[in-house]
């Protein structure tokens, strides 16, 4: 079963890691020889194949994994209704929130466009059965009979084919879910405590005081309290800094893959940094990380890749400058730094910005460490800054707008000519991007850049991964062998 089909969404384009860089203490712009021809071959081996690669990562599902973002979400029952859906609707689009709604099979008579509209505005549409009948009193015969019909008008009207699926009652049991052959969806939060109906007050107090992390929500889209009070709840939330997303998301970017005849509660992840080496050519980065390790930009530590652990701020400015390096980037001779900028009126991603040689004052990077030369290149070519004059933050993690922007710094400081797409990829967080950061992430969107990690939500805030910042590599050095198109 593909997670992808469960709702629209775009598919589209480490602390100490860098490459087995604890073994590499040599400058790359040093390498001559047999050695650096190999690797230019290998270089431009992997651009040849990227378009091949990149057709491979599209046919299988992207997996990220949300650290610091907050993500739950938000789940309706009993509908399509047709007074209180399309205020949901109404609502949910007014907040840039995305829902799933589980529908009853024979409530779809005459309101098919609810429906389409819920698809359409990317909510992930589920299966609560075609009578709400208890399914633990049902035989195993009736239970399929019940999913598939409504199975078969959901996919009449949307063409999908998968459908995740909610025991009416929540009425669950072994027997239920191997005889429902799909996965089984039930929650964690419930605002009524199964009394019906509560007070919308009561309910959008117990809402704002219990949802967590990875919780899924169960609300009614049926009446007016449960509008109300998801609404309210949303608003107090999202302040708080969470983001609502589908079932379909949320499972995604906490790591889980839903399995048939399993029943699941809510989206906790105990360890979303790491990853079965094994399945490295499965991953959703495939392509990318196989580039980045042909090239020497980055590889593993011995034990792998690790795709999913977090970059630091060294792995990330020493990943660029071997970018740079091995892909024989350099500034025009007019230009000696990344003084133009879009963000020239802010410090370098992370902090203050120094003049050259700045690095050797840092008390975290003493000479000779693998890091030492990335350092102070990024310091001298103002992609990035220490937070003080001594402190450079070596092994603080990155996040993922920090590394937008030292990547936009580095395309101001090669000149690197982009083309421009319409329109830009775009994502219901982006109002959570930092205001220094902006522009450098929509120059990178509107020059094509759209990850195959971000569906529903950019997390801007997120510390950015090996897997993510290789496929941004591979991206960029792709552009820069371009020649952009003429306006």
């Amino acid at each position: 079963m593909s997670l992808l089909s469960f709702s629209r969404g775009k598919t589209g384009s480490a602390a100490g890691i860098a490459g087995s860089a604890a073994g590499k203490t040599g400058s790359a712009a040093g390498k001559t020889g047999s050695a650096e021809k190999s690797r230019a071959g290998a270089l431009i081996k992997s651009l040849i194949c990227i378009a091949v690669a990149l057709a491979l990562i599209a046919a299988g599902a992207p997996k990220a994994n949300a650290v610091n973002v907050k993500i739950a979400a938000f789940t309706f029952d009993d509908g399509p209704h047709t007074t209180y859906t399309p205020r949901l609707l109404d609502g949910l689009r007014e907040r840039n929130v995305r829902a799933t709604f589980f529908v009853i099979g024979q409530n779809i008579a005459n309101k098919r466009h609810l429906i389409t509209r819920m698809y359409d505005e990317g909510h992930q549409i589920a299966n609560h059965t075609w009578t709400h009948s208890a399914l633990t009193s049902l035989s195993d015969a009736q239970i399929r009979n019940e999913i598939a019909r409504t199975a078969d008008l959901l996919t009449e009207i949307t063409g999908l084919t998968d459908f995740l699926v909610r025991p009416p009652l929540g009425a669950v049991s072994s027997r239920v879910a191997a005889a429902a052959g799909v996965p089984l969806i039930m929650w964690n939060v419930d605002p009524t405590g199964g009394v019906h109906p509560t007070a919308q007050a009561t309910m959008t107090s117990r809402l704002i005081s219990s949802v967590r992390d990875g919780a899924i929500i169960i609300l009614h889209d049926t009446s007016a309290a449960n509008v109300n009070s998801a609404l309210d709840a949303i608003d107090t939330l999202k302040a708080r800094g969470f983001e609502f997303v589908t079932l379909n998301e949320l499972f995604r970017l906490k790591g889980v893959t839903p399995g048939n005849g399993n029943i699941y509660y809510s989206a906790y992840n105990a360890s979303p940094a790491s990853y079965d080496e094994s399945l490295i050519d499965r991953h959703w980065a495939a392509a990318a990380i196989r580039f980045v390790e042909d090239t020497g930009i980055m590889g593993g530590d011995g034990t792998g890749f690790s795709p999913n652990r977090p970059m630091t701020r060294g792995v990330a400015v020493t990943v660029l400058w071997r970018m740079a390096t091995i892909g024989g980037l350099s500034p025009p001779a007019q230009q000696t730094s990344a003084s133009q900028s879009p963000s020239a009126d802010q410090p370098p991603p992370g902090g203050q910005s120094g003049p050259p040689g700045a690095a050797g004052a840092f008390e975290d990077v003493p000479a000779g460490q693998w890091y030492t030369q990335g350092v102070e290149w990024a310091c001298a070519n103002g992609i990035a800054g220490g937070y003080s004059d001594t402190v450079f933050g070596t092994n603080d993690n990155i996040s993922r707008e920090q590394f937008y922007a030292m990547l936009d710094r580095c395309r101001v400081l090669f000149n690197v000519q982009m083309p421009s797409v319409s329109p830009a990829a775009s994502y219901i967080d982006d109002a959570r991007i930092s205001v220094w950061a902006r522009q450098s992430v929509m120059n990178l969107r509107n020059a094509g850049f759209e990850s195959l990690n971000d569906v529903e939500i950019f997390r801007p805030g997120d510390d950015i991964t090996r897997a993510e910042s290789a496929e941004l590599i591979m991206w960029f050095m792709l552009m820069s062998r371009t020649p952009a198109a003429p306006a």
